[in-house]
């Protein structure tokens, strides 16, 4: 059995377990599922619309208020020390394979936190990923069922993990030290790499989630727009691995000063 929710252009959302979701734009079949059309409410402990509708309401305020703050933080810190993206990878006095697991490091553990935000509040248990190619991903198919704030709550928690914990290092840490703006920049890169629309990352998301259509870049990868698409996402990994690994290995082997 599917369960079904009207997106806002008025086609109709069916979700089945295991499956990955499909638009039904006959919308005679409104009729035919009217009684599942009602979106989800996810939290809160009780079977209370109110009570869920207040939770929901009370995490994205939480949410945002945390996001903002930490963004405040990075921003304040980026204005004061210069950043070089991944020139900041390198630690003085550190030899370059210590350079490399301290970034591999932060990037799993940061990659972790992240996946188990997806996890919390996706309300889920599933999840795939490889070490090798340091990817995790959670399966939200599940949540395209919920309502606007639970939806963007299990999409975007990530994201505030993600500048919580970099505006947290900040905190924490001596400004001046190169442990703090080689996490940073470890940090800032994976935020850029969640960006590429090309790939399953939460900027795709996010933008399916903007124009609630979870197939909207699906459609887009299948249609005239396939190959730009593509070549897009081409070009902004190549524009990552420039200003990222690329400066670090320049700058290890005392390239760029």
């Amino acid at each position: 059995m599917g369960q079904y929710r009207m997106l806002r252009s008025g086609d109709i959302l069916e979700v089945k377990t295991g499956e990955t979701p499909r638009v039904l734009r006959n919308a005679g079949k409104i009729d035919t599922y009217k009684e599942d059309l009602d979106c989800v409410h996810p939290y809160g402990i009780t079977n209370s619309l109110t009570w869920r509708t207040v939770v929901e309401n009370a995490i994205i305020i939480i949410f945002g208020t945390i996001f903002v703050l930490g963004l405040v933080v990075i921003l304040r810190y980026l204005t004061v020390h210069s950043f070089f993206f991944g020139k900041d990878w390198v630690i003085k006095g550190a030899t370059m394979l210590v350079e490399l697991l301290y970034i591999v490091f932060v990037a799993l553990v940061t990659s972790i936190l992240h996946e188990l935000g997806h996890l919390f509040f996706g309300k889920t248990i599933s999840v795939s990923g490889s070490i090798l190619r340091s990817t995790f991903r959670t399966n939200l198919n599940h949540i395209w069922m919920w309502s606007s704030p639970a939806r963007f709550v299990a999409i975007c928690c990530g994201l505030v993990i993600d500048i919580s914990i970099a505006a947290l290092l900040i905190l924490i840490l001596p400004d001046s030290s190169p442990w703090l703006s080689s996490a940073l920049s470890t940090i800032i890169f994976r935020i850029f790499w969640e960006f590429n629309i090309a790939r399953k990352t939460d900027g795709r998301w996010i933008l399916c989630l903007a124009f609630d259509n979870p197939l909207l870049m699906i459609n887009l990868e299948k249609g005239k727009l396939a190959l730009v698409v593509h070549l897009l996402g081409i070009a902004y990994d190549v524009t990552l691995l420039l200003l990222w690994p690329l400066l670090f290995a320049l700058s290890s082997i005392g390239l760029l000063i």
